[in-house]
């Protein structure tokens, strides 16, 4: 009786569990493949660095490398393209990639990076909202 038990979990151990872990990284892996056969067609450039930008938040855990080529590239086409707001995510993206991997100083740098841009943002929208508002206030008077 005691070792049909024992067969029972091992039964479970090498059967059932390997099943359920299985198909998250099947659903992960079609989709990787989606991803990378979009990312293969003509788009604009702005829906690339998106896509880049997902493939790198993919592959952080089960391949930091590929994580890491892909978010460079989402960087260099942000940067391309003069987008600040996207550049700063493909900082932030890397950092999590750099300290997954354990690279914490270089994880550390890609978040001051990205923290830098968003504080210029930031600016330039206070500076905006402002400007916005002393003009609603000139045309009120």
């Amino acid at each position: 009786m005691r070792c049909l038990g024992h067969l029972i979990i091992i039964h479970f151990l090498f059967t059932v569990i390997p099943l359920t872990l299985s198909a998250p990284v099947s659903a992960q892996t079609s989709k990787v493949d989606s991803l990378k056969t979009l990312l293969q067609k003509e788009l604009h450039d702005t829906s690339r660095i998106d896509l880049l930008y997902e493939l790198c938040s993919m592959f952080r855990f089960n391949d930091p490398e590929k994580a890491m080529e892909y978010g460079k590239q989402g960087i260099e086409l942000s940067k391309k393209l003069d987008w600040k707001e996207k550049t700063a995510w493909g900082y932030s993206l890397i950092g999590i990639v750099n300290y997954y991997s354990g690279k914490y100083d270089k994880a550390l740098d890609n978040y001051i990076a990205s923290l830098k841009i968003f504080e210029t943002l930031e600016r330039s929208n206070n500076d905006d909202v402002s400007k916005s508002g002393e003009k609603g206030i000139a045309e009120n008077l």
